[in-house]
């Protein structure tokens, strides 16, 4: 390495080069000056020209913080060496009402052998992320599976979210569930039902073809058969809120040749808003 009685080569040359770290606080937003100090022992020293380079990495933060109570958050941002005024929020968890996370399609009879293959998708319809760990899926027969994902399972608002049977891509015809339920819950080819209920209290439930009236009111009936190989998915207005016709989906996805728009807005629909970001990013924010 360069010391500081370190002597110039007569010659042009590359090779003697040093690294040095410094603590990011040194730095400053845009330009920063390096200096180089050289001392001439000699009157006939020839110039001595240096290239120069400075690299600046920090280490990423996790940009989510999620909070299972209502919080207060005082914050204030830094941007180089100037402070921000102090801001205040308020973040509300909200409990869901029925109807606000719907169930908006399906795909209960894939192609060929469906082992694996069936899958469901709910859609929050508020512009707040709904946690739904713990939340029951069922039908009105045995089939029953509480949801868990070892934490916070948060549907972001106007967001759409995939629940499979099975989360192996070369199994399941090519999708990434956002969950995975399992053998526990099984749809029928000719008919069944799918319930999503928190504590106690029935979100939204939907039955298809000849599905079980009895025990719990499906809120929203589907017509359609569940043909081989094609999503059934909710139309027009189901961003706001359950409705109930239904349409085959057209889009091909996924390596099985099925139809569907997994964790998409369904064919046909235009007035989905864009998805809301999620949990708060707080990212660089310091609390108090």
């Amino acid at each position: 390495p360069i010391q500081f009685d370190t002597l110039a080569k007569i010659q042009g040359e590359n090779s003697n080069t040093t690294l040095s770290g410094i603590s990011s606080t040194f730095l400053n937003e845009g330009d920063n000056i390096v200096t180089v100090e050289i001392h001439q022992i000699a009157d006939t020293s020839s110039d001595i020209s240096f290239d120069l380079n400075l690299e600046a990495t920090r280490p990423n933060a996790d940009p989510q913080i999620v909070f299972t109570q209502n919080t207060i958050v005082r914050a204030r941002t830094k941007n180089g060496n100037n402070w921000s005024a102090q801001n205040e929020k308020l973040f509300q968890i909200q409990t869901a009402q029925p109807g606000q996370i719907i169930i908006s399609e399906f795909l209960a009879n894939a192609n060929g052998d469906d082992a694996g293959k069936e899958w469901f998708e709910i859609y929050n319809t508020t512009e707040s992320g709904i946690d739904i760990n713990g939340w029951e899926i069922r039908d009105n027969e045995s089939d029953s599976h509480t949801i868990d994902n070892g934490g916070p399972l948060i549907i972001p608002g106007d967001s759409h979210a995939v629940l499979a049977e099975s989360g192996d891509m070369n199994l399941n015809g090519g999708i990434s569930p956002d969950y995975v339920y399992g053998t526990d819950i099984t749809l029928g080819n000719g008919g069944d039902e799918i319930i999503l209920i928190n504590a106690g209290v029935v979100i939204h439930s939907i039955g298809y073809e000849n599905y079980e009236a009895s025990g719990i009111t499906i809120v929203t009936p589907v017509t359609l058969a569940a043909t081989p190989g094609r999503g059934i998915g909710m139309s027009e207005g189901y961003c706001e809120g359950p409705v109930t016709t239904w349409t085959y989906q057209t889009s091909a996805f996924g390596t099985n040749l099925d139809t569907g728009t997994p964790g998409s807005v369904n064919d046909g629909v235009s007035v989905c808003p864009a998805p809301n970001p999620g949990p708060s990013s707080v990212s660089n924010w310091f609390l108090y």
